[in-house]
Formats: C-alpha cells, structure tokens, sequence
C-alpha cells in the first residue's frame, strides 16, 4: 500500500501503522483472524468519505466538473486486501480462471489481451479469413454492480461460505458522506455498485 495514500474518516495512515509497535499489528491480525472467522466486515472500515476535486479548466458550478474522490479507512483496505489474496489463491488454487480474462488478474494485463487479439487477427489474415470483433463498453458498470448477482455466481464457482458470508457483509449497509470546503454532508447508505476504492 502506497506510503502517502491519504487517510479515511478514522485519520489513521499508513506510516502510523507502518510504524505502529509489534502489539499493535498483533492486535490487527487478530482483530482481522475474528472477522474472518465470523464473516463480519467491520461497519466502520465501511464508510468512505468522499471529496470532490474540481476538474482542470471546469466551472466549479457545475456539479458535474468536480471528480469524487473517495477516502475508506486504511485498516478496511488492509482487510480488503487480505479477502482479494483468499479469493485469488482458491481461483488460482482450483484452476477456475478463464484463459480470456486479462484484467484484474496479477500477471494478465490488458497488454496481454492487446497481444492476443493482434496474433488472432494476424493469423485470419495470413489464412484469409474474415475476423469479427465485437466491443462493448459497459458505462459505469462498476457502479452499478448488481450484488445478490455477484454473490449468487461467486457460490456457483465453489467460494466457500464463510467467505460469501464475509463479502455480503462487506458489501451491505456501505456509507459515505461528502467533505466539501471543511463542509460535512449528512451520511448516506449506498446500496449498489462496488466499493469505492
């Protein structure tokens, strides 16, 4: 995790536990071992809180000039990272991995794909067949995500339980408020979409 990655509504930072003593990190694994265990993810690693930036060369009243930045604690995002490594070594570990999928896979980036695509198309050209492809550009289809879907196609590739158990209280009950000009908004419950990150 980056060293000057800001901090979220709790204020602690990365160096702070970077630097933390031996009892505190203990604690931490401890505090992450039990919420494993009890497929709880923690409601305050839950709130995000969200900044909005204004745009280069944008009209600060126009809501849609100004990008949101959003800030989660950095203990949640440690934890986010422990749950990922799980479920990446049981994808990786029952071979559950399709051959086509290049994001959000350690070693396969879009490069990858890019190279792929080119040799197809290279190879339908030499033997002069027609080559077809086809686009599609999901907008916002992060934010949009629909979870019980997720959940429900997780099970069907064999995640265990506990685990499922884990990433639907992960992803219930999320809140987030906006800090605008030392200015807090109410909190808001978000309901769909993935976490921000």
């Amino acid at each position: 995790m980056r060293v000057k990655k800001a901090p979220g509504p709790d204020h602690i930072t990365v160096p702070m536990l970077k630097n933390s003593c031996h009892k505190i990190i203990c604690q931490l694994y401890y505090f992450f071992k039990y919420a494993f265990t009890s497929s709880y993810f923690p409601s305050p690693c839950k709130e995000a809180k969200v900044i909005p930036i204004l745009k280069p060369g944008k009209f600060s009243t126009d809501p849609s000039s100004f990008r949101p930045i959003t800030l989660l604690p950095i203990v949640g995002k440690i934890f986010e990272r422990v749950i990922l490594f799980n479920i990446e070594n049981y994808i990786e570990k029952k071979n559950i991995w399709i051959n086509q999928q290049f994001g959000f896979r350690a070693n396969h980036s879009t490069i990858h794909q890019v190279a792929r695509i080119t040799q197809h198309i290279t190879h339908s050209f030499n033997v002069r067949r027609d080559t077809v492809m086809i686009l599609l550009d999901l907008s916002k289809a992060f934010d949009t995500v629909w979870h019980k879907a997720l959940l429900f196609k997780l099970s069907r590739m064999g995640i265990p339980y506990t685990t499922l158990r884990l990433l639907k209280s992960y992803l219930e009950e999320r809140t987030c408020y906006v800090l605008f000009n030392s200015h807090k908004s109410i909190i808001y419950n978000t309901s769909t979409g993935g976490p921000p990150s």
